[in-house]
């Protein structure tokens, strides 16, 4: 549970035991309120339907526009749909979008706000924010970054990733230029200040007993 995909994974594994859901979709969002990844464990949704929840269907459902405006748990008319945010320093992170076949209770809905809270907390420890830039490198520039956020210079970086040291440096080049940074002094700031970076890769992910999805489309 140290990233994410891990949080999320074991909220939906508890949550749907607890709470009695039938579905439990935990989402990460951008610092502009983009859907970039979702964890769920809708074994009745396709592919295509989890591509469309990330690309536009989550952004048009009015729950999700009430979470986003008022940072606060918006639940449906029949009480049976209820959408939490999850939330960090810098404003809305995610939201855990959950349903069951019967209403939530004031009780079941207090006690989910108190879980929302606390997957919070957890994914600020954990460095988790909206305010994370490193998504913008491939994972070859972000291997470059990582080493060179370590202290390495470009002939040991190019011994480890077994590349020439003219590719280190175009690479750092390009680094620079992604992140906005001078500086391998820079670079390390931004490094330590940018939180986790996403590993799951593009795409629907299967694994245990949830799905993945992540991309842009």
């Amino acid at each position: 549970m140290d990233d994410f995909v891990g949080v999320g994974t074991v909220i939906i594994e508890h949550a749907v035991q607890w709470f009695e859901l039938a579905q439990c979709v935990v989402t990460l969002c951008s610092a502009a309120g983009v859907p970039i990844l979702a964890v769920d464990n809708a074994v009745e949704l396709t592919d295509t339907q989890r591509r469309r929840y990330l690309s536009h269907a989550l952004a048009m459902n009015p729950l999700y526009a009430m979470v986003v405006e008022t940072r606060a748990p918006a639940i449906s008319d029949d009480l049976m749909v209820m959408m939490l945010p999850i939330l960090d320093p810098n404003g809305l992170l995610g939201v855990i979008h959950c349903s069951r076949p019967k209403a939530f209770t004031p009780l079941s809905s207090r006690d989910l706000s108190v879980l929302a809270a606390q997957v919070s907390v957890r994914l600020t420890q954990l460095g988790v924010t909206t305010a994370n830039k490193l998504d913008a490198l491939s994972d070859r520039q972000h291997e470059v970054a990582r080493l060179v956020g370590r202290g390495l210079a470009n002939h040991q970086i190019a011994a480890i990733l077994g590349v020439s040291e003219n590719t280190v440096k175009k690479h750092l080049k390009d680094v620079f230029a992604r992140l906005g940074v001078a500086n391998r002094t820079e670079l390390a700031s931004r490094l330590a200040h940018a939180g986790r970076r996403i590993d799951p890769p593009l795409g629907i992910t299967r694994t245990g007993s949830v799905v993945i999805t992540r991309g842009t489309w």
